[in-house]
């Protein structure tokens, strides 16, 4: 934990991917415009932190197993483009130093709707919400989640660059 490590301290990590693999289909429906989308990834990680000398102890092993979700659509028509997503994923990790890395054990939910409309080539204004939830089991109280609403203005300068301007109210 970076409160347990004294003011201007350092450690080292040894991070081992011990594997990783994911994967995306998408399915463009009979219905012109509208794009529906399934991703999945899932993830193990292991760390050996070495800690700062004077620590009670020399070194912390970590293992971490991610396992994350999404399903998204988005329908376009003339001008405009609706989009949802919705998000889970699972974390699960432990040590052999609990006091120092306590375990986690947590699920999260994430879910967004965006609406843009093409004003001239050029300019795309929009709005979306979204809303995250770190631990699904702890909804209750300002801490257990976070609430994101943004107006955008993006500027496609040409076919490959663009300037995007957002203003968030969280």
């Amino acid at each position: 934990s970076a409160a347990l490590t004294p003011v201007g301290a350092s450690f080292e990590a040894d991070l081992d991917v011990r594997y990783v693999f994911g994967g995306r289909l998408i399915w463009e429906t009979p219905l012109d415009g509208l794009r529906v989308a399934f991703t999945a990834e899932k993830l193990r990680l292991d760390t050996a932190a070495i800690l700062p000398t004077g620590m009670p102890v020399p070194q912390i092993n970590i293992e971490s197993h991610v396992w994350l979700w999404a399903a998204s659509t988005e329908y376009a028509v003339d001008e405009l483009t609706l989009t949802a997503e919705y998000t889970r994923g699972y974390s699960d990790q432990s040590s052999d130093q609990p006091m120092f890395s306590p375990p986690i054990d947590e699920t999260s939910e994430n879910l967004y709707g965006m609406v843009t409309y093409r004003v001239t080539p050029w300019l795309f204004p929009g709005a979306y919400y979204a809303l995250h939830f770190p631990d699904t089991r702890q909804r209750k109280g300002r801490e257990s989640f976070q609430h994101d609403a943004a107006l955008t203005l993006r500027f496609d300068v040409n076919q490959y660059s663009l300037i995007k301007l957002e203003g968030h109210y969280m």
